[in-house]
């Protein structure tokens, strides 16, 4: 039997986040879907490209899932959606126009197969496809959903149909954004290991992204103090305290083992610098 090889102390893939290649959350991933896009929008008929589209558009929603709303009790709650993934398919199914044929297309790549409720093809411009479908003057991929419908409903332009299922994605994502960001600022508190502490700033690099988000995380846990667990380990960049209760806030530091220096900042062998390799922690208070 094979022995589990020792880890090293700086082997990045132990105690990673999840996510893959990087991308560690579902809005991450959006903006892999947005760049598969763009290419596909470069070239509409060209079948890598719409397949790579097929593929991220629909793998998304299982970011989404997995990522955010399996885990966020309330934002699950302010979207009408219960505790299984099935019901959140089945929000899509109603709210995403195109998703069950973007199921049937993804499984069809995924697969090497097509259901038989459509089939695909790339038509070759200057009025070879259907009549009134497409482009008349450029290549591009056509879906074809059967015989038994009417025309104008029967076939679909491939980067068309992929265009509107991003259109909802990109209004899901703007519309719920709030709710994203107040989870994923949890998210990285929750890493923050007893008897520790981080910054506002590193925080706001590891959410949105850059150094200058310091305030909108400290209006989102000022907001949610009572509510958010963990609130208390996060300091200002020069390690004094702030918010709401500083008072309440020292109490709690100092019961977890944490010393101040005479010009009441946390002391700096406290300070967590880089969130971005912390695993996730047990439930604390």
């Amino acid at each position: 039997m094979k022995q589990r090889r020792n880890a090293s102390p700086n082997d990045p893939t132990e105690n990673s986040k999840p996510g893959l290649l990087g991308i560690t959350t579902a809005d991450g991933f959006f903006g892999k879907v947005c760049k598969d896009l763009e290419l596909l929008k470069k070239n509409i008929a060209d079948p890598g490209a719409a397949m790579n589209c097929i593929l991220s558009l629909y793998h998304l929603h299982e970011w989404v899932w997995s990522l955010w709303l399996k885990r966020d009790d309330e934002a699950r709650k302010k979207l009408g959606i219960r505790k299984k993934k099935k019901e959140f398919v089945g929000w899509l199914e109603r709210k995403c126009l195109h998703f069950n044929l973007l199921q049937e297309l993804a499984n069809g790549a995924k697969h090497c197969r097509r259901r038989s409720s459509y089939s695909t093809g790339r038509v070759g411009g200057w009025g070879q496809g259907p009549w009134d479908v497409g482009p008349w003057d450029m290549p591009y991929l056509l879906i074809d959903q059967g015989a038994d419908l009417e025309a104008e409903c029967r076939y679909l332009v491939a980067s068309d149909v992929l265009k509107e299922i991003f259109d909802f994605w990109n209004k899901f994502f703007d519309e719920h954004k709030s709710m994203l960001r107040e989870y994923q600022i949890q998210d990285v508190i929750a890493r923050v290991p007893c008897g520790r502490v981080t910054t506002y700033k590193e925080i706001g690099r590891q959410v949105y992204g850059h150094d200058h988000a310091a305030q909108a995380v400290g209006n989102v846990i000022s907001n949610k103090t009572n509510k958010m667990k963990g609130w208390h380990r996060v300091v200002l960049s020069n390690r004094k305290l702030s918010g709401r209760a500083p008072s309440d806030q020292r109490v709690r530091l100092e019961r977890e083992g944490i010393d101040f220096d005479p010009n009441g900042r946390v002391a700096e062998e406290y300070l967590i610098t880089d969130m971005a390799d912390t695993p996730p922690a047990r439930s604390q208070d």
